[in-house]
């Protein structure tokens, strides 16, 4: 691989291949490449090594904020004037010497060394070797009551959370955000369920244990095989899926008979988690009496049911990934078309106004509850991207209430911990002329009662008023917000004015 002039050799071991990938994405500022590269990179080395690999790339990326500001002390000449692959390097190995437990620090120094030696001259090797040394012999001191530096992320994302918990909680839901996530999936109920799954996966001596308060989920510990080649992912018996994203196809009220004028929509839709739950759910309460499952309906098969699901993404090759995600899950295609939903000029938005029984908006957002599983977001978001979110998360859920029918749901999500983007996006709107004829629908009877008997008083109030925040901390996921609305009154003379 030749990447800004290097060409770097196929990585013999997991440092190698951990520092190739920092190199690419952070100081050839590509992360937009990180999946396939990391994949790439790690391919070819023996499943301890790729493991090794893959918890140092997404620790240095978890801790890159309190990782420079270390390098920062070490190194006098400031580290915006240090070579791109010995930054890389010096990046993995201070996250093995601060934030690893079992790797001991003479490997990490050596192999550092070896690394930096491997592609640039002795002067670098000795400069990463006085790095190194002085880091293990003094290590640099985290200021205390720095949230930004403790739990590494930037001064105004950890501003955010203290505003919104206050000091304390803001330590504890920042803690959670540093540990690892659950892998967690939905089982695909149209190609298995619960029990079954569960024997399956333990052929391939993957543990799975079910959900304790949703039905349909389970939490895997893949023990090292590789998810994807698991023939039960192949054929689509599962989807890998954060439990906010299930909650919004769990809590989606579904139209009992769709049709034109009864429509399901999802805006913002690849790749498809939260439309092919909705799906899921819509054939199974079309089955008949014999298949043991709920009543039967008018429907003649599969296809004219799906005929009346739409989903819209601004992105082709997302929505491609849906395509594929569909035909993995052994589900019928839907309509799909390529939309900005912002545009209200556009043909599937014109065609679709008022006639949606269901319309999804899970708008993109600033990502701070999904940080433990997208790191780069420590760093990467701020202030400023913020605040161009909020418009943009305004004007979709303005053009999802134009397309929901008269007495139809709209249903408004984010993975974000941040207000303004949450409660007061939706409190905005409902003040709005559009928000004006809708009400909060009250999600307590959508939600099993184990989960909803562990919420405090403040949070049943705020399901009673529509609203459900998950919290990484105290839920044990990622950070979630779900707002249910219902239309009360009829749209067309709201669509005369569009």
């Amino acid at each position: 691989m030749l990447y800004s002039g290097i060409r770097l050799k196929q990585p013999v071991n997991g440092r190698e291949a951990a520092a190739q990938v920092i190199y690419h994405c952070l100081a050839l500022h590509d992360m937009a490449s990180f999946d396939p590269v990391l994949r790439q990179t790690v391919n070819f080395l023996s499943l301890p090594e790729r493991n090794l690999a893959v918890a140092i790339v997404y620790g240095t990326m978890t801790y890159l904020y309190t990782i420079d500001y270390v390098l920062g002390k070490h190194c006098k000449i400031g580290l915006e004037k240090l070579d791109p692959w010995l930054k890389s390097v010096l990046r993995t190995a201070v996250w093995q010497l601060r934030y690893s437990r079992n790797l001991p620090e003479t490997a990490v120094v050596n192999e550092c060394c070896k690394l930096v030696k491997k592609y640039r001259h002795q002067g670098m090797v000795d400069f990463a070797n006085a790095v190194m040394r002085a880091e293990v012999s003094h290590p640099v001191c985290i200021p205390p009551g720095n949230l930004a530096l403790q739990y590494s992320l930037l001064p105004e994302l950890a501003g955010y959370f203290k505003k919104r918990f206050g000091i304390e909680q803001a330590k504890i839901e920042l803690q959670a955000l540093l540990m690892p996530p659950d892998l967690t999936v939905r089982v695909n109920r149209c190609r298995s369920n619960v029990i079954s799954l569960i024997n399956e996966l333990k052929l391939y001596s993957v543990a799975a244990e079910a959900h304790p308060y949703f039905d349909h989920v389970l939490k895997l510990n893949l023990k090292g095989a590789s998810l994807t080649e698991l023939p039960a992912f192949k054929v689509g018996k599962f989807f890998v899926q954060g439990i906010g994203a299930m909650l919004v196809g769990m809590i989606a009220p579904i139209p009992t008979h769709p049709d034109d004028n009864h429509l399901v929509i999802d805006l913002c839709a690849a790749p498809g988690g939260k439309i092919t739950h909705v799906l899921e759910r819509l054939l199974l309460s079309n089955k008949s009496p014999s298949s043991g499952n709920l009543p039967t309906s008018t429907y003649t098969n599969e296809q004219s049911i799906a005929s009346f699901v739409e989903a819209w993404d601004i992105n082709q090759a997302r929505l491609d990934a849906l395509i594929d995600n569909l035909s993995r899950l052994g589900l019928p295609e839907i309509k799909t078309a390529v939309v900005d939903a912002t545009d209200r000029k556009a043909e599937p938005i014109i065609r679709c106004s008022g006639k949606a029984a269901l319309v999804i908006a899970d708008v993109p957002c600033s990502g701070l509850g999904v940080l433990a599983r997208k790191p780069e977001l420590r760093w990467n978001m701020n202030y400023e991207k913020i605040c161009r979110l909020l418009p943009l998360q305004a004007e979709i859920l303005r053009t999802a209430s134009l397309l929901t029918a008269a007495q139809g749901y709209l249903l408004y999500s984010t993975c974000t911990l941040n207000w303004d983007e949450n409660e007061g996006q939706v409190n905005t709107f409902l003040e709005s002329a559009e928000g004006q004829e809708f009400t909060p629908v009250d999600l307590t009877p959508y939600l099993p009662v184990s989960f909803v008997d562990r919420l405090d008083e403040v949070e049943r109030k705020n399901l009673s008023a529509g609203k459900l925040n998950l919290l990484p901390a105290r839920d044990g996921c990622e950070g979630f917000f779900i707002s249910l609305l219902q239309r009360k009154k009829n749209l067309k003379k709201q669509l005369l004015k569009t």
